[in-house]
């Protein structure tokens, strides 16, 4: 699959507008683009993880992680900038990240290993650490 890179920004885009109507429909939860609603995806991923009876779930589980995924990275490239790149470097594992001049980051995975019952892992603190790497100030 051949993906340019501003129908790969669109797609993120979208996706993280449907993790905003997602968590409020499913949830009863605001997410706003703002730093404090990162936690509240956290928030939304643990209930959702709650949901998914068994890993069989592939293509539910691949959907909710990638559209947190895109939230999370959204709210980090609106304020600092960054653009989503799709790698193929693993020809049987494609991955998407958001790349910030040299350093890459990976949202979606972020997302997936909290959805898949790893509530240690947090988006939230993922996207402080981002910030921390590329040496930016929470907004």
């Amino acid at each position: 699959m051949t993906i340019s890179g501003q129908e790969l920004a669109d797609l993120m885009q979208a996706s993280a507008q449907d993790a905003v109507v997602f968590a409020r429909n499913e949830f009863d939860i605001e997410l706003d683009g703002s730093d404090v609603s990162v936690a509240l995806a956290d928030e939304a991923l643990s209930k959702a993880s709650a949901r998914i009876k068994s890993a069989s779930e592939e293509q539910t589980i691949f959907t909710i992680s990638t559209i947190f995924g895109a939230y999370v990275g959204e709210v980090f490239r609106r304020q600092h900038g960054g653009e989503w790149i799709y790698d193929t470097s693993i020809a049987d594992a494609p991955a998407v990240y958001l790349q910030f001049n040299e350093l890459t980051f990976a949202f979606t995975g972020v997302a997936y290993q909290r959805l898949m019952h790893e509530p240690h892992v947090s988006l939230a603190k993922y996207l402080e650490a981002a910030r921390k790497q590329a040496g930016l100030a929470a907004h």
